[in-house]
């Protein structure tokens, strides 16, 4: 169950098995007790069987007993806590799941009150015991999307997204994954979809053939010569002739044989010719931007460079805080950088991610000048330019706080001379001269791995100590800053990168010098 799943996600060099050099990601359950084998130890254990529970090696979970005897402070830093009448240990300082959750309490105290203000009850239970009756609110195992599609809805009776005359299993919830590109999943192509086809590999049959393991995929072209020989095509249709069938090859249209990565640039990503997850290689980028925590990178394909197409779609965000690279190199704006990544549309913004190589040439380039545009051009343009620096001019605030009840230190802008449309402006970087003091991020020079918009931690550049007073968080040895945003307040320029997130265009300036207030 390990290994292969490992190998299929390639990342048995890390994960997988017990072998020297590998993270010990392991979990040990109870293999006694009358349990017919060592299988059913696993599969029929509950809560009180797991005996211990390692992360990278580190002991995080277990009998009380094994945690104090191989945690070096098991005693004092892991909470006792009775599971099922069995005494186990959890360590949560350890975890590092916020700074400020240090002990199993903390923890649910917060996990409850994050529940009760998003579902208006308490977190499902976190264990439950054999003798327990059926736990109360237990989740369903039919896959359903209850409110998905609002009432029921005739003209799609299954309620899987697709319409009952186009459905080829329309009596039976079948998605489109995506995974199937853009249709329902139909090995034989038979015109029933594999859900309801008795023989989802035998076409038009009720008779299914036995499995040819010389022809896994039943399409007739043994194994050892067909380009996809985990997916039924018969046609064998090869585009780019690079030896991978088109409907398993993740760029059909651009050669990359073996183990190449698809050879897509900037502008394949942003422009979304891509589908799914795909694994891409960027060379030689420019970043113009970092945000405090070193999580993320904007990266620009500028004038100069080889294979410039024009600005729009010629920049993009980079994810660093899920990197495969250990350590990190440092980054800052000016710099080249050359990676391997995983590029896909993560909640609206295409980004690069899971950086598997990252390699940085230090340099002072300056970032090229601001796209200059009005709230509305910006609107109109901001899926192409998202990622740069563009600056609107002749503004005022319209909403001092878009978030409501909530305070992520965000306002609205419109340009003066038309107020019917607006852009968010977020304080990622630094806008604390106009917005207040910010929140969060780093403590005594290291990052602390919480939620930047906790009230509960200070955030400064990296390598500086934060004071918290009175609500207010301020570099140690200076002032705190009040929040100066109101409705009505004039900005002869607004400039900064164009992000998206959380269903919003927002503008990033990078420090309180983008931000110039008219006269």
């Amino acid at each position: 169950a390990t290994s292969n799943g490992a190998v299929a996600s390639k990342t048995e060099k890390y994960i997988g098995s017990l072998k020297v050099g590998l993270l010990a990601d392991v979990v040990i359950f109870d293999g006694v007790n009358g349990k017919p084998s060592l299988y059913r130890a696993v599969i029929d254990a509950d809560s009180r069987d797991v005996r211990l529970v390692l992360r990278a090696g580190k002991v995080l979970y277990g009998d009380s007993a094994l945690v104090e005897a191989l945690h070096p402070s098991g005693k004092t830093d892991c909470d006792e806590i009775d599971v099922c009448k069995v005494n186990k240990r959890a360590c949560i300082k350890d975890a590092k799941i916020a700074a400020d959750i240090t002990n199993f309490s903390e923890l649910k105290t917060y996990a409850d009150s994050y529940s009760q203000k998003q579902f208006g009850k308490d977190t499902y239970g976190l264990f439950f015991c054999r003798q327990d009756k059926k736990p109360v609110d237990e989740p369903s195992c039919v896959p359903l999307r209850p409110g998905e599609f609002g009432k029921s809805d005739p003209n799609d009776k299954d309620g899987d997204g697709v319409p009952n005359d186009k459905d080829n299993c329309p009596d039976n919830f079948n998605p489109i994954r995506p995974m199937d590109k853009g249709v329902q999943s139909d090995q034989d192509k038979d015109g029933k979809g594999d859900v309801c086809d008795p023989c989802p590999l035998t076409p038009n049959s009720t008779t299914c053939k036995g499995a040819d393991k010389n022809d896994l995929d039943g399409d007739g072209v043994p194994n050892d010569k067909d380009n996809c020989p985990g997916q039924h095509n018969k046609d064998q249709k090869d585009e780019d002739k690079d030896g991978k069938g088109d409907l398993c090859d993740l760029c059909p249209k651009k050669a990359n044989p073996g183990d190449k990565v698809c050879p897509f640039n900037i502008y394949d990503i942003k422009s979304g010719k891509l589908s799914g997850k795909v694994t891409v290689q960027l060379k030689d980028l420019l970043v113009i931007q970092t945000d405090l925590k070193k999580q993320r990178a904007w990266v620009q394909i500028v004038a100069k460079d080889t294979g410039y197409k024009g600005a729009d779609n010629s920049a993009l965000m980079l994810f660093l805080g899920n990197s495969k690279v250990k350590p990190m190199p440092s980054v800052k704006a000016g710099d080249r950088v050359t990676l391997t990544g995983v590029a896909q549309d993560y909640n609206g913004q295409m980004q690069v991610s899971e950086l598997s190589a990252f390699t940085v040439t230090a340099g002072t380039e300056p970032v090229p000048a601001a796209i200059q545009v009005t709230v509305a051009q910006l609107l109109t343009r901001a899926k192409a330019i998202e990622g740069q620096l563009v600056e609107i001019s002749g503004v005022e605030v319209t909403n001092k706080n878009p978030d409501g009840t909530k305070d992520y230190k965000e306002f609205s802008v419109a340009n003066t001379s038309d107020k019917t449309k607006s852009v968010r402006v977020d304080d990622l970087f630094d806008t604390s001269s106009y917005t207040g003091s910010r929140v969060c991020g780093w403590k005594n020079g290291a990052g602390v791995d919480t939620d930047c918009y906790s009230p509960r931690k200070c955030q400064c550049p990296q390598g500086r100590d934060c004071t918290k007073d009175k609500g207010l968080c301020y570099e140690t040895g200076k002032q705190p800053v009040t929040d100066q945003r109101k409705v009505g307040d004039k900005f002869k320029t607004v400039r900064g990168i164009l992000t998206y997130s959380y269903g919003n265009y927002k503008i990033l300036p990078r420090n309180a010098t983008d931000l110039v207030r008219a006269p």
